[in-house]
């Protein structure tokens, strides 16, 4: 049948060009708060290793451009030996939302 065909192809080229998934704000708030303890920044090698649970580099990559252009983190240096520092906004922004402001 032509709508079984149809539907089998239109079922799989769903599956093939799924919407990416959305990185739950706890992730990006944990990863704000790891960068945050060093204040001199850190470099993704060190992110990965105390981030506690396997993350691919490429999305880490992603995770920390994302909190770049949020501006909450910083990167400093170039792509290669970049190092990322928490904004110093950052902490003020997470501190009125943890009192409610």
């Amino acid at each position: 049948m032509v709508c079984d065909t149809y539907l089998s192809l239109s079922i799989c080229h769903f599956k093939a060009h799924r919407m990416s998934r959305l990185t739950p704000t706890h992730e990006l708030d944990s990863l704000v708060e790891l960068i945050g303890t060093s204040p001199d920044g850190v470099g993704i090698d060190t992110i990965a290793q105390q981030w506690g649970a396997p993350i691919h580099r490429r999305t880490l990559q992603r995770r920390l451009a994302l909190l770049v252009a949020q501006q909450r983190i910083e990167m400093l240096g170039d792509r290669r030996t970049a190092r990322y520092r928490r904004m110093p906004s950052a902490a003020i922004r997470a501190q009125g939302d943890s009192h409610g402001g």
